[in-house]
């Protein structure tokens, strides 16, 4: 993964190579160049490299690894959490908590409120509620030492039961803005809710590198696959159309293939395309 200098000074400064200076205080190599060498020389020591001080390929390897430490559990299985578990009117209510203590870069208010927005992310587009508690979560979620490299941290909900409860943390040693720790959290989330990795346009990418900040028309399509939308159960997908709409207008026939969300993105594939759900072109 070739990483740009924006993403290598991100990456660099989330794991703590730049100390206590501000995220918005490090604008790249070109305007830090001596504060980002001494990042690179600080992340060259922390693994074991030889301490040149040059971004060469071995070193950017290392950075660009996965910053999820989740690895493929679902393999193929439908991981999600049961129905009604706390008797509920909507499909599934699942109650979340998040411990803040500990937390590196921004408030501690802040990343509560940003815990409780990436929840929500997930709650508005599908049939789950994630209700936020103080005490006694299903879902808990805190700061924690989680290994080196490593952002975010969570246990899926394969063969789950009702009484049973999952954990989910964030890197203790992150020096965090809240971009990433939106983005981070969201995935977090969203695999405690049962996604797996994908890298695509998606959320649950293995790489935090700000491309996505909230669940995409891919990742609402999973999620109302397990939980259904709006507190129904899952529909079967409608029959096929054998033949594409009979007209040359294209804002006629996109109007019929999908449905959009406020942000122009596909959150329902009609019956025509089955395959994917993808973005039109713009017209």
């Amino acid at each position: 993964m070739k990483l740009t200098i924006q993403q290598q000074v991100k990456l660099l400064h989330l794991h703590g190579h730049f100390g206590s200076i501000p995220y918005g205080d490090v604008v790249g190599l070109e305007d830090n160049h001596k504060l980002t060498l001494d990042a690179v020389e600080r992340f060259q020591k922390e693994n074991g490299l030889e301490r040149d001080r040059v971004y060469g390929p071995v070193t950017e390897s290392l950075l660009s690894r996965p910053t999820c430490g989740v690895n493929e559990q679902a393999r193929g299985q439908l991981c999600q959490w049961p129905k009604n578990c706390n008797n509920s009117e909507d499909y599934t209510t699942i109650t979340i908590s998040f411990d803040p203590r500990g937390v590196r870069g921004i408030s501690e208010d802040k990343a509560v409120e940003l815990a409780e927005k990436a929840a929500k992310a997930w709650s508005d587009v599908s049939g789950i509620h994630l209700k936020f508690v103080e005490s006694g979560a299903q879902l808990v979620g805190s700061m924690g030492s989680i290994g080196r490299g490593v952002l975010g941290l969570a246990q899926l909900p394969c063969g789950i039961r009702c009484g049973d409860s999952l954990w989910w943390k964030l890197q203790i040693t992150t020096q965090w803005n809240e971009e990433t720790f939106l983005e981070v959290g969201t995935h977090e989330i969203g695999h405690s809710e049962g996604h797996d990795h994908h890298n695509g346009k998606s959320i649950m990418t293995t790489h935090a590198l700000g491309d996505y900040l909230k669940p995409t028309a891919y990742d609402i399509a999973q999620a109302v696959k397990r939980y259904g939308k709006d507190g129904l159960a899952p529909t079967p997908e409608p029959p096929v159309d054998p033949d594409p709409p009979a007209t040359d207008d294209l804002e006629v026939v996109y109007a019929k293939l999908f449905e959009y969300n406020s942000d122009d993105e596909v959150v329902r594939k009609r019956s025509f395309f089955v395959d994917d759900i993808w973005t039109p072109p713009t017209l």
